[in-house]
């Protein structure tokens, strides 16, 4: 007769000490071999709500609406549609100069945000303590689909660096702050963050698959856009 699932079988005395053990490892692999990736991981996230709060004031500034009102308006309002908004209202309002030069922010902003969707929702494997391997290879049946690159701490602290950026770009779009030669340098300078190349389904030419091994793991290259702030 089965034993009614309320009712477990009693266990040995030794299996106490053998679950603390269990949960101990388990412990160590999640929160001391990948201490660094997980703090430079939540920095990361903190440094990415602050840009797209600063994002969402500056949507504020050019819609130019009380705030009570645009906490209805833009309530859920996420990064890519505020971007989309402000550049429609710079649109209507022949404002070119302004848009242009928001425009290298936003697009790095959406290099990392796209980084930022992948890390949260797609599949993680660690690569080593410093290095994750995010797919999306559970996420999708069809080979030809299937994405994965690698995320290290440095990539994180680019990021974030990259993030801290934007926020200081943002806020002084809606600000009387004087730019002097300094800042807009500091502004310039080329971005921390590289996108890397995915590596998918090997291409075929004539017939023929590719030698895995001349595949290579690179990285892409900087993103493009010399504009200077001002």
């Amino acid at each position: 007769m089965r034993r009614p699932l309320s009712q477990p079988a009693p266990l040995p005395p030794e299996a106490d000490a053998f679950f603390a053990t269990l949960e101990h490892a388990i412990v160590a692999l999640s929160d001391e071999d990948f201490d660094r990736y997980w703090i430079n991981f939540g920095r990361f996230i903190l440094a990415y709500a602050h840009a797209e709060h600063e994002l969402l004031r500056l949507l504020r500034y050019y819609a130019a609406i009380e705030d009570d009102v645009a906490a209805v308006l833009f309530a859920g309002t996420r990064m890519d549609a505020a971007k989309r908004h402000i550049n429609a209202i710079l649109e209507a309002q022949k404002q070119k100069r302004v848009a242009k030069r928001l425009k290298r922010a936003f697009d790095q902003f959406g290099t990392i945000n796209t980084i930022r969707n992948n890390m949260l929702h797609w599949e993680i494997s660690a690569h080593n303590a410093d290095t994750f391997t995010i797919s999306n290879a559970f996420l999708t049946p069809r080979r030809k689909k299937l994405r994965k690159y690698r995320i290290s701490t440095t990539d994180m602290e680019a990021m974030r660096a990259d993030l801290h950026r934007i926020v200081l770009w943002l806020w002084l779009e809606r600000s009387e702050h004087k730019i002097d030669r300094i800042m807009r340098a500091y502004l310039a300078r080329p971005w921390q963050y590289k996108l890397p190349q995915t590596s998918a389904r090997p291409k075929t030419s004539q017939g023929r698959r590719r030698n895995p091994s001349q595949i290579r793991d690179q990285r892409g290259s900087p993103l493009r856009g010399r504009s200077t702030y001002y």
